[in-house]
């Protein structure tokens, strides 16, 4: 049992303190650091000539309309043109160096999330939803973009702007911006009633999104499954019912923000009626001008903006941080096998593996591979058999270096793998898994995966020299035939043949067969035995075997049996003893002359 890397949605509130969240969203954002500051800059500039404008109308007003000074009227006007043609240019600025960084950022992230995604162990993927990892590395991302890298710039041009305002508003009129201040406490107020209720929709609707794109990725994975047990309808109903969930997640989050945003709108709506009251009543006293007033009546507009602005960034924030965690909880997930300073790169590999006292457990607890040592010399071949559950492909995984040994050790070419770079020991092996795995592309394409720089004509020579070039020729389009998704329109046979191909194109000293036969129809099984046999000449090979004829001509068969080696020997040798494997191999033989 592998053990599984399971990823809870989270629930309630964060895991990770709020310290340690920003201090690791600062690291990610350091790059970005100059262009940040500039982008501050162009912000804190546009607020500076957003806030000259009502002053210069205050001006107008006052000094030009009700002084008849005609002078003051002009170059009032020329200025507030000025300040909105620089607010049109400042604002454009940040506008595209927004999109650009925030389109840098979310790239350079979801680099990181899925590079990091590929190099996790065997055992991390059989515990991860696929589609709750899709929303981590699509919307998790998305929504950190949209807050911590355009949302928290803006925030310093808000800042300015609530400043600014209101020390302006006090230099204008002291009572009056005193007035203005009473409807603070209720946008306060409002805010923290619906602060918990945001934090909760906000949870419940990344959780129903992610849970809608597990659904669809599975129903269109498996949709040859669903249609041959013709259970499309229950499909369906599943598919409805976890649609519906989502859908009343993001209506109930619909209907906080309706009921919020109004009733933050009518605060603001009820602050502005009290200046052009309280205002207007000065006015009529004599003790402020109709100047001031209306610049008052703007500044009012331009102080509370951001108060809402700020106190709604504070749920968005929330939000935010739960999607960071997300990423977070990926990210911290550690491979099985990390390279240090101390491993090396393997240059040349000759094929000589060793495996001496090895013992292997997944949980830490219960071993899955227990003492087990053998040698296999370059050149040869070692095929591995027995039950399932025995142990078989952990050995695979062990020589590929996913995981390393809890005690024993892996030599190859006399270096213990525990001292090699992961990467380099892997551009020495060959695999051809049981189930494979073909990308979208052509035939072509995918035989050259192991080798990217392959020519045309190095494909082709590997082909016919596995006698399978006229096999591919047939195809609709030959080499250039594009495969599907998955290679689903190919034959199982058809797909084996492919990945034969590009382990031999790649040319490996190391050559590993995970029950490479299993999954191979009748009709190419020859096929596809004799290009084995040309694959594992001359080459260190090791046999994952559950169909026994691969396994015959091996010069070396070890039977597995709950971990342990219980038999040794070749063919014809352990054929004598009359023990497990001779029972597995006339048992099997009998079934297939029958």
């Amino acid at each position: 049992m592998h053990r599984a890397f399971w990823m809870e949605p989270i629930k309630g509130k964060r895991k990770m303190p709020l310290r340690v969240l920003a201090k690791r969203l600062l690291k990610l954002l350091f790059p970005y650091k100059w262009v940040i500051v500039g982008l501050s800059v162009v912000t804190i500039l546009s607020s500076l000539v957003s806030l000259a404008q009502p002053y210069l109308m205050k001006l107008a007003v006052d000094e030009g309309i009700g002084s008849h000074n005609m002078n003051v009227l002009l170059w009032a006007s020329v200025f507030y043109l000025a300040c909105v043609a620089a607010f049109w240019l400042f604002d454009y600025i940040r506008s595209f160096y927004f999109q650009w960084m925030g389109s840098k950022f979310i790239y350079e992230l979801r680099e990181k999330l899925f590079n990091h995604i590929v190099s996790l162990p065997h055992s991390f993927f059989t515990g991860v939803r696929v589609g709750d990892l899709i929303a981590r590395v699509m919307s998790d991302c998305e929504r950190v973009q949209d807050v911590f890298v355009s949302g928290l710039v803006a925030v310093a041009g808000d800042i300015v702007i609530l400043a600014g305002s209101f020390i302006i508003m006090f230099s204008l009129n002291a009572e009056l911006a005193l007035v203005t201040l009473l409807v603070i406490p209720a946008m306060v107020f409002a805010t923290y009633l619906f602060t918990t209720r945001f934090r909760r929709v906000f949870m419940k609707v990344r959780q129903k999104t992610s849970e809608l794109t597990t659904k669809v990725q599975e129903s269109v994975s498996g949709v040859r499954e669903i249609q041959a047990f013709a259970k499309e309808d229950r499909s369906l109903r599943e598919f409805k019912k976890v649609s519906a969930e989502a859908l009343e997640a993001r209506v109930e989050a619909t209907k906080t923000f309706s009921v919020y945003i109004p009733l933050m709108d009518i605060i603001l709506a009820a602050g502005s009626a009290l200046v052009i009251w309280y205002g207007g009543i000065m006015v009529v006293g004599g003790r402020t001008t109709i100047g001031v007033l209306l610049a008052f009546l703007a500044y009012t507009s331009r102080f509370f903006r951001p108060i809402f602005t700020l106190v709604s960034m504070y749920n968005l924030v929330q939000e935010a941080l739960v999607a960071l965690e997300r990423i977070f909880e990926v990210l911290d997930v550690k491979p099985e096998t990390e390279d240090t300073a101390e491993t090396i790169e393997l240059e040349e590999v000759k094929g000589h593996i060793v495996f001496e006292d090895v013992w292997f457990s997944y949980d830490k607890t219960t071993p899955v591979l227990r003492g087990v040592s053998f040698e296999v010399k370059p050149g040869e071949k070692l095929a591995i058999v027995g039950p399932t559950g025995a142990g078989k492909t952990t050995l695979v995984y062990l020589i590929c270096k996913f995981y390393n040994p809890d005690k024993g050790r892996i030599l190859v070419d006399g270096i213990d793998l525990r001292r090699v770079v992961r990467k380099s020991l892997r551009r020495f092996i060959g695999y051809v898994p049981q189930d494979t795995i073909l990308f979208p592309g052509t035939v072509k394409d995918n035989i050259r995966i192991g080798k990217p720089d392959a020519t045309d004509e190095k494909v082709v020579e590997v082909c016919k020299k596995l006698r399978i070039h006229h096999i591919i020729e047939s195809l609709p389009q030959g080499y250039d035939t594009d495969i599907g998704e998955f290679g689903k329109r190919l034959s199982a046979g058809q797909r084996q043949l492919i990945s034969i191909a590009r382990a031999l194109l790649k040319n490996p000293p190391i050559l590993i067969l995970d029950e490479a036969m299993s999954n191979v129809d009748p009709a190419t099984e020859a096929t596809v035995k004799r290009a084995l046999e040309v694959l594992m000449e001359g080459r260190t090979t090791i046999i994952i075997a559950h169909r026994l004829t691969l396994a015959r001509d091996a010069d070396q068969i070890l039977v597995l049996e709950d971990g342990q080696v219980v038999e040794r020997g070749s063919h014809e040798e352990l054929m004598a003893k009359k023990g497990i494997y001779y029972k597995l191999y006339t048992t099997q033989m009998g079934l297939e002359s029958k």
